[in-house]
């Protein structure tokens, strides 16, 4: 092999180095992670409205609580019993990853009512005792 050959061979992978090297960077972003899923259960959101022992005079309640970090959706119950039984629930859903929810319908007649907030993500729901601990109630009329 003569020189001219070794010299054009060397250019060659230089030119062919210094391309690729050109070309990584320039417009173009390396990939976002993919956040990966909390290995813990969410902890129970405080909830906001409305507040323990009121008397609302409404058919129309908004429900409100603190997000949790953690949580990908919340479940929400809200029942007449204050067991959480779910044979007297006026409203149990995945209400999805909102911390506020309107519902009506609710009779003006005095009954109590109870509600309670599950935060869920990968890792599953708060627990019943974290969830139980936060409940509240209220009288409608």
């Amino acid at each position: 092999m003569n020189n001219s050959r070794i010299i054009m061979a060397f250019c060659l992978c230089i030119l062919l180095i210094s391309g690729l090297a050109c070309s990584q960077g320039e417009g173009e972003t390396e990939p976002t992670p993919t956040p990966t899923p909390s290995s813990s259960k969410p902890s129970a959101p405080t909830l906001l409205s409305p507040n323990n022992a009121v008397v609302i005079f409404s058919p129309t309640i908004t429900f409100q609580w603190d997000p949790v970090v953690e949580a990908t959706s919340y479940s929400l119950v809200v029942t007449s019993d204050p067991t959480a039984s779910m044979k007297t629930a006026k409203f149990n859903a995945n209400v999805g990853l909102v911390t506020e929810k309107t519902l009506s319908g609710f009779p003006q007649d005095g009954t109590s009512f109870y509600w309670w907030v599950w935060a869920i993500n990968a890792a599953g729901q708060s627990s019943w005792p974290d969830v139980h601990s936060n409940g509240r109630n209220f009288i409608n009329k």
